[in-house]
């Protein structure tokens, strides 16, 4: 009798010690498109709804506010039920042009929150894909740097440029998370190109803007579009070439090698903070006595050698002076000459 109690009570306890089987792998595959009606590339047709049918249920990801059709259209509303997706599209004038859906990571599965990064859907209104392309990146005039969600605007060179931001532009794009833009299935033509970091297509004091002083070809790729602020003035920051050093700071010295002389704008930042400003005419910067750590360095092309910063002028079609970021940090040490090469293009 002992030997059957004590049996039991190993059994009981090794089963108070089993470990429940796990639920498995986490879901980490965005949804797939299984089928869209009508299929992609229809030609001759003004559709007025698509659906998208997938693997799995899905939800929005602010679809409402990433997607756009370029050419734009007047309106797109859309539907989730389960694991299809409706669009509802509405014209505000008939164009004979291919018409390309862009959604933007805006689909999602309803479960982990994987997101369909590459979806688009593209028919014409006429007997033609259009199927020429332009790219190219936005950049920040002033502060060097790469800029997403900014609008791309292309305008047929036939349209006066103070109609811009106030008349719809033939394509639209937007740039990405490092600020690249591509536009697609563009006609074989000209066009004038603009850039707007607001939410819409029409400008607003304090939003910044740029544009490309030449009309661009379809045929033609990688162009680099520099965004401003038309009422931001540098002139509060104007160039001191003296660098107040404290007596007892441990420093050391900084050379640029830009390859090249031209009239440059040279800052030094901690912490965002502008710490030194210098200007120079020549290939080979020298920085002395700059006090010891760690800076973020930003090189401004001094276009006409004024010592300063100078903004665009929409009106007069002048860009802003560029400029560029080293692209890393540098470290200051006692007593030591750090050298750093810099190519710039000030074309």
């Amino acid at each position: 009798m002992k030997r059957i109690i004590y049996f039991l009570f190993l059994f009981v306890y090794g089963c108070a010690n089993m470990i429940a089987p796990s639920g498995g792998l986490k879901d980490e595959s965005p949804p797939n498109l299984t089928k869209v009606s009508p299929s992609n590339y229809q030609k001759n047709s003004q559709l007025k709804s698509i659906a998208f049918i997938f693997d799995e249920n899905i939800a929005e990801n602010n679809l409402k506010q990433k997607i756009f059709s370029s050419p734009p259209l007047e309106k797109i509303t859309h539907k989730i039920n389960g694991n299809k997706l409706e669009l509802f599209l509405e014209y505000d004038k008939f164009k004979e042009a291919t018409y390309h859906l862009n959604f933007n990571s805006g689909i999602k599965d309803i479960n982990e929150g994987n997101i369909t990064s590459e979806l688009d859907y593209v028919f014409s209104t006429y007997n033609t894909i259009d199927t020429l392309s332009f790219s190219g990146r936005v950049v920040d005039a002033f502060s060097g740097l790469n800029t997403e969600n900014v609008w791309l605007l292309l305008y047929e060179t036939t349209i006066n440029d103070t109609l811009v931001f106030d008349k719809k532009p033939f394509y639209i794009s937007k740039s990405d998370s490092i600020g690249d833009f591509s536009f697609n299935n563009l006609k074989n033509l000209d066009y004038n190109l603009f850039a707007l970091n607001g939410n819409d297509l029409q400008y607003s004091a304090g939003e910044k803007i740029g544009f490309n002083k030449k009309p661009i070809s379809s045929l033609k790729n990688n162009s680099t579009i520099y965004l401003f602020d038309p009422y931001f003035n540098f002139d509060s920051i104007k160039i001191e070439n003296n660098l107040k050093i404290d007596s007892v700071s441990k420093t050391g010295n900084l050379l640029i090698n830009l390859k090249k002389a031209e009239p440059v704008i040279i800052l030094l930042y901690k912490n965002d903070e502008v710490m030194y400003l210098r200007s120079f005419n020549d290939s080979i910067c020298r920085i002395n006595n700059i006090s010891t750590g760690e800076y973020s360095v930003k090189i401004i092309i001094d276009t006409n050698n004024n010592q300063k910063w100078d903004n665009g002028n929409f009106k007069k079609k002048e860009n802003p002076e560029k400029s560029y970021i080293y692209n890393e940090k540098i470290n200051i040490r006692e007593n030591w000459d750090l050298n750093i090469d810099c190519e710039i293009n000030g074309d």
